[in-house]
């Protein structure tokens, strides 16, 4: 089982990956791995969006990816969002919202964007989108601002 191709629709730039300074990352995996494939784009808003392919390694409940991989990937968009956008943030409270199971093999859409700033709270929103633009999971999250040395202030 192989992801599709993923092409940028209009309105979106490609950014390399974005992983830690080790190159490393368990969301992004290995190329022609079977757990996901997670290609990001910008939109012209601001907004993170881009592809997931959920492969058959991260099956949970038989034939339907399992919802840590769901979260995870969602945790990693609703995150670099910020990062994208000018914040160094790491995560203070992630919540998904588990809205229909996701059969494996599935492309999706991913969505993040910020929902607002207060101070050094950054408070963000993710969706897993199907065709149609039908949820699979939603997430929001609370990201504190990183101080000097990268530790929060």
């Amino acid at each position: 089982m192989q992801p599709p191709p993923v092409v940028a629709e209009p309105g979106w730039s490609a950014l390399s990956p974005i992983t830690a300074k080790s190159g490393r990352s368990w969301v992004h995996g290995q190329e022609g791995d079977q757990r996901m494939r997670v290609a990001y784009f910008r939109r012209d808003d601001g907004a993170l969006v881009g592809r997931v392919w959920f492969g058959p390694w991260c099956e949970g409940p038989p034939g339907h990816a399992h919802g840590g991989s769901m979260a995870s990937v969602l945790d990693d968009a609703i995150g670099k969002v910020g990062w994208l956008n000018g914040h160094r943030v790491v995560a203070a409270k992630i919540e998904v919202s588990f809205r229909r199971m996701l059969p494996i093999g599935s492309d999706v859409w991913i969505e993040a964007f910020i929902d607002r700033v207060e101070g050094r709270k950054v408070h963000t929103r993710g969706h897993l989108l199907d065709a149609e633009q039908k949820p699979y999971a939603d997430a929001t999250g609370l990201f504190i601002e990183l101080g000097e040395g990268g530790l929060p202030a």
